[in-house]
């Protein structure tokens, strides 16, 4: 007999929210370190901004590293939308396919086991 509490619990169907919606607000507040970084040495730069403050600016290397932070994060945000869209299609498309009484073959079991 499988344990369905504690650790040991076997979660199935929906249980990728948390996870998500901590990547999505780790990447927002990377992406808002980033804006406020470059937007501060923009506004505190004396003079007229060419490619020589831009060079500058990326330089150096903490800044380099945010940058590639933030492309990471940005990938990884858009990996993860792409994902979890099919997912969520998948998903209704399978729903749609039940509310219709048109149960795959391996689902019709355990359907007639739940309507007897």
């Amino acid at each position: 007999m499988s344990v369905n509490y504690g650790s040991k619990r076997i979660v199935v169907g929906a249980h990728y929210g948390l996870r998500d919606w901590l990547s999505q607000r780790v990447t927002a507040g990377l992406m808002a370190l980033f804006t406020l970084v470059v937007l501060a040495q923009v506004i505190f730069t004396k003079g007229p901004i060419g490619y020589d403050k831009w060079s500058g600016i990326f330089a150096s290397q903490p800044m380099k590293v945010l940058t590639f932070a933030v492309i990471v994060a940005l990938l990884a945000a858009a990996i993860t939308y792409v994902v979890l869209s099919v997912r969520r299609r998948w998903l209704l498309a399978e729903l749609n396919t039940l509310l219709n009484g048109q149960a795959h073959e391996h689902l019709a079991p355990a359907l007639e086991a739940g309507r007897g």
